[in-house]
């Protein structure tokens, strides 16, 4: 069983609701970058003697003058995944 939990940014001006890259590409986001990379950590009892990786994809979305980014994690020992978005910048502040 997976679990998803989302970090939930609003910015009135815009009225995003940024929870998941695939809610912002519905509101008409498109994706401009995305890097994964995978995390070797130590694993969790009763399974500490084995390396736990966690698999992490990052991504950043634009919209007009906007930015934001997300990442994706998921942990395979644990079985869970976890998104998070945010902030909205203005793309000149990148």
């Amino acid at each position: 069983m997976s679990v998803l939990l989302a970090t939930v940014v609003v910015a009135s001006e815009d009225r995003v609701v940024a929870d998941s890259v695939y809610r912002l590409q519905q509101q008409g986001w498109a994706i401009t970058q995305k890097v994964d990379r995978v995390e070797s950590r130590a694993g969790v009892p009763p399974y500490q003697h084995l390396v736990r990786r966690v698999s992490i994809s990052t991504y950043r979305l634009g919209r007009g003058d906007k930015a934001i980014t997300c990442e994706i994690r998921y942990d395979s020992q644990r079985d869970r995944q976890r998104e998070s978005c945010g902030p909205i910048v203005s793309r000149e502040a990148d």
